[in-house]
């Protein structure tokens, strides 16, 4: 969830499920972030409520942006506060770091991911596993664990509550999605779409197959449902040969605005 003061001034709260934070700091290091295109001015570790923690800070990909971040947790969960500023406003700076030392973290509570989405749909279809929220994305993969590594494809599925949109909006939408594909440096062999109708709802569909870096092949199959007063788009990514994809359709026909 974000919580703003302004565009340029923002935190936001992500829990990661089914990690822990040994895992964790293994994975997110200064060289992995500096991968990804940021730059780390501040790594420490540090202790935070009790619990292990490490702290970033440093300017991030966009111009004159700086990103604060600290991520903490045990053996049985993290969770990660990042904070956003303009580079020049040091008075939001020591705010941003003001909030995150008002944080409390009570294990005892018991969320429900969806409890704020504007739709329902069947998980039980492919069996996948909750990993986390960002935004109004909603991310499953088969063993619940986050994807860490946007540039490299992956089996999984996401789920974003759109408002309500034209169908010649959610086409360019999801044609907007399909171009970051490319971005990445996938090459992208073939697209179906099509107008149709699911649930009784408008409705637009995108299949693409496409190839890795490495040249592994694989298929993704989007959806974009635009209800009465609000949408939803099903973003669906099978590295495992197709086995997927049927099970996708069929968990996009289970989903209710």
């Amino acid at each position: 969830m974000r919580y703003q003061k302004n565009d340029q001034t923002y935190f936001q709260v992500i829990e990661i499920p089914n990690s822990n934070i040994v895992e964790y700091k293994q994975r997110m290091t200064k060289e992995f972030i500096e991968s990804k295109g940021a730059k780390v001015d501040v790594d420490k570790p540090v202790m935070y409520n009790g619990y292990q923690a490490i702290y970033f800070e440093g300017p991030s990909k966009t111009d004159g942006e700086t990103k604060i971040m600290l991520a903490f947790g045990d053996e049985t969960f993290v969770t990660m506060i990042v904070g956003v500023c303009a580079s020049n406003d040091k008075e939001s700076k020591k705010e941003l770091i003001k909030v995150l030392s008002t944080f409390f973290y009570d294990k005892a509570f018991k969320l429900n991911p969806l409890e704020l989405a504007n739709f329902k749909f069947d998980a039980t279809i492919t069996g996948f596993k909750y990993a986390t929220t960002i935004g109004n994305m909603f991310s499953y993969t088969p063993d619940g664990k986050q994807v860490l590594q946007t540039d490299k494809i992956y089996t999984g599925f996401q789920l974003m509550s759109i408002p309500k949109v034209t169908l010649e909006k959610s086409e360019e939408l999801l044609e907007m999605i399909t171009s970051n594909y490319s971005r990445q440096g996938m090459q992208v062999l073939s697209v179906e779409k099509r107008e149709t109708k699911i649930n009784g709802l408008q409705a637009y569909e995108m299949t693409l197959h496409a190839k890795d870096k490495e040249d592994n092949p694989f298929l993704v199959y989007q959806a974009a449902l635009i209800g009465e007063n609000s949408g939803v788009v099903f973003m669906g990514s099978d590295a495992d040969n197709g086995k997927y994809i049927d099970k996708f359709k069929e968990t996009v026909k289970s989903i209710k605005l």
